[in-house]
């Protein structure tokens, strides 16, 4: 979902990772609990690369590019109601 913040996200990201080489991001996947396990793992891996494509096609060097998968292992909401299942599906951003 393209938000104003999610924008405003990547052009910073971007800015930021072009004039400093030496940095490094940490994107982690993760998902609800709704499906097997296995298959969660492979989803919040695929959004993680995701936001890594769009890094790189904006220019980001993929070594300064780090995916992890956490799957449904670090919800960070109630998985029993919708609000809280759309919260778990994300990608957390850490700066290295």
């Amino acid at each position: 979902m393209k938000t104003d913040e999610t924008k405003k996200f990547f052009e910073e990201a971007i800015k930021y990772l072009s004039t400093h080489k030496d940095k490094k991001l940490l994107l982690t996947g993760h998902t609800d609990n709704s499906g097997p396990e296995e298959v969660n793992m492979q989803l919040s891996r695929d959004r993680a690369n995701d936001v890594k494509a769009k890094l790189r096609k904006a220019g980001i060097d993929s070594d300064q590019i780090q995916v992890k998968a956490k799957g449904e292992t670090e919800p960070k909401a109630d998985n029993s109601t919708m609000s809280g299942r759309k919260a778990n599906r994300r990608v957390t951003v850490v700066v290295q």
